[in-house]
């Protein structure tokens, strides 16, 4: 039996509003992912219907800052960090070809990892040599801010095959381009050093050099078109980046610049930094007429990435940065129809705090934020999409010795996501 033409026209309705709304749930999924990942694959892309072209911009304006214990004040440092996260502007791109009745690729464009942080004030800022002194480091003079920075971009490769009308199968090539570089002021090295039995006080700077590395993508699909039903399973594989770094030491004695003595000035070695996998659930089902719940659960092996470069390791016998825990991060939305144009959603995230020690680059463990916005298609299947994202990011607490502790809360991320799909 034939299903009446508008009943079909409702079913495709409900299927572009979800995916519309989802794909600006991506866009707009900065503060809800775990580490230091930034934007996702809008994979919604590969289920339009023919040929299908979306582009996508999102700035991320985060507002994470802490406070230092009062031992800190007394040595006349301020005790507020400041803002330490910088705005982050990240783009994405998804084309999807129709090349035949069963076959279909797809290439994609993302920034995935991204870190942009930098203390302009406090005790992991740039210090004069009174402040220095306080802390037994003697005649020297801060000369930087601890700082990093963690650029990529990532490019997929896909082929999606249509089993039947039910069932899908996809895969194929990730590559992901990354650079690195990353400051130290002497106090924190002079810390780490002393806790290992080493005297070495100096500012301490390593660069990555730009390096490209592949992975792998595979997934399958179930969907039910009669009720805009579908889930989609993605795993995304490990890539391991071997960097080629530059670590220089260097400390600031009256206005001259002197290198380590008795450890090392500036040498070259090779980093390897694994790049997590991670599994991701996506569905979506009809829940009322021009109605959709949408939602994802997704888990990202965090606890294997870290920094932990030669000389930095055999000064401190420990990394630069790392992450204790793996993340499992969730989302829930509703899509609405108003009519054959417009649809809004709203969306809720969460990602579960684990504790522990916090980590002075990436201060956060937990997040919840709301999300909403909306998209309007065109009569010629144009569709352009917006929407707002608000973030609470969960605090936590970093070590600083004899000094106490910095406590980061009540820090937030406000995420602003554009785009825009052509079919074609």
């Amino acid at each position: 039996m034939v299903a009446p033409r508008d009943e079909i026209k409702g079913h495709m309705i409900m299927k572009k509003v979800l995916l519309t709304t989802s794909a600006l749930c991506v866009l707009g999924g900065f503060a809800s992912a775990g580490g230091i990942e930034r934007g996702s694959v809008p994979l919604s892309v590969m289920f339009e219907d023919g040929n299908y072209l979306q582009l996508g911009v999102t700035n991320a304006r985060p507002a994470i800052s802490g406070s230092h214990g009062s031992t800190v004040s007394a040595l006349g440092i301020p005790t507020d960090t400041e803002n330490l996260a910088n705005p982050e502007t990240l783009i994405s791109a998804g084309l999807k070809m129709q090349l035949n009745e069963q076959l279909s690729f797809g290439f994609f464009l993302t920034n995935p990892y991204g870190a942009s942080a930098e203390y302009t004030q406090g005790l992991y800022s740039t210090l004069s040599s009174t402040q220095l002194a306080g802390l037994g480091i003697a005649g020297v003079t801060g000369n930087t801010n601890l700082r990093a920075d963690w650029r990529s971009t990532g490019y997929e490769a896909i082929l999606k095959y249509q089993l039947n009308e039910h069932a899908s199968v996809y895969g194929g090539l990730r590559a992901v381009t990354s650079s690195a570089d990353i400051a130290i002021p002497i106090q924190l090295v002079t810390a780490s050093a002393a806790a290992a039995g080493n005297t070495f006080a100096f500012d301490y700077y390593a660069q990555g050099e730009k390096r490209t590395d592949l992975g792998y993508v595979l997934g399958a699909a179930y969907e039910i078109p009669d009720i805009a039903a579908r889930v989609a399973i993605t795993y995304r594989s490990e890539i391991e980046h071997s960097f080629d770094v530059k670590e220089t030491a260097s400390r600031n004695l009256g206005g001259t610049l002197s290198t380590a003595l008795g450890g090392f000035s500036e040498t070259e070695s090779t980093l390897k930094v694994r790049m997590p996998q991670s599994l991701t659930i996506d569905f979506q089902t009809g829940i009322a007429e021009d109605t959709l719940l949408f939602g994802s659960a997704k888990w990202v092996e965090w606890s294997v990435w870290e920094v932990r470069t030669e000389q930095y390791e055999n000064q401190t016998n420990g990394n630069i940065v790392s992450f204790e825990n793996d993340t499992w991060t969730y989302s829930l939305g509703i899509g609405r129809r108003i009519n054959d144009n417009l649809s809004v959603f709203g969306s809720l995230g969460y990602e579960e705090a684990r504790g522990g020690e916090g980590n002075r680059l990436a201060p956060t463990d937990g997040t919840r934020s709301l999300s909403v916005g909306g998209s309007y298609t065109f009569d010629d299947g144009t569709t352009i999409r917006a929407g707002v994202q608000h973030a609470l990011v969960g605090g936590t607490e970093v070590s600083d010795g004899a000094l106490g502790t910095t406590e980061f809360e009540d820090n937030t991320v406000t995420t602003f996501g554009m785009s825009v799909g052509f079919s074609f």
